[in-house]
């Protein structure tokens, strides 16, 4: 877990060094945003960490997957993926967002919430949901960033 931590972190420090960058400083917007990107990014690494089960033994890495079952993963990873859409609904239910943002970040959680069910339903789908939800991340990311641009 600590380094599937650490990949997610490394997603999300952009978010708070760009906001400092550009003088927004910490906000709830932005820290919506990191946040989100971090507990997509974490149930993602768990995720992958089901299709390296092999490779991960090999190596002795102590995956979720590994220590905990392919079941436990799946069921994480759907979790997480569950809590960065209601981490991304903040902003909405706040009113800090405009219209592109809740028509793309709409598209993006409808993503994560079917790849949350499809996963948590068969494990064996891993390597499908990892690719889908790199797609999800994408359309997210471009959903912050129109924000940014479009208030």
């Amino acid at each position: 877990m600590p380094g599937n931590i650490s990949v997610a972190l490394s997603m999300t420090i952009p978010f708070i060094y760009g906001g400092i960058l550009v003088g927004k400083g910490l906000n709830l917007l932005l820290d919506m945003m990191a946040l989100t990107a971090f507990l997509a990014g974490v149930g993602r690494e768990v995720i992958k960490g089901i299709t390296d089960v092999e490779g991960d033994a090999i190596r002795n890495v102590k995956s979720i997957a590994r220590t905990k079952g392919v079941q436990a993963a799946s069921r994480l990873g759907g979790l997480l993926f569950l809590m960065a859409v209601l981490t991304s609904q903040v902003p909405t239910l706040m009113g800090s967002v405009g219209l592109p943002y809740l028509a793309v970040i709409g598209t993006t959680d409808a993503i994560f919430i079917f790849l949350a069910a499809y996963i948590i339903a068969d494990s064996r789908r891993a390597m499908v949901v990892k690719r889908v939800a790199l797609f999800g991340m994408l359309l997210g990311l471009i959903g912050f960033i129109l924000q940014g641009i479009l208030p």
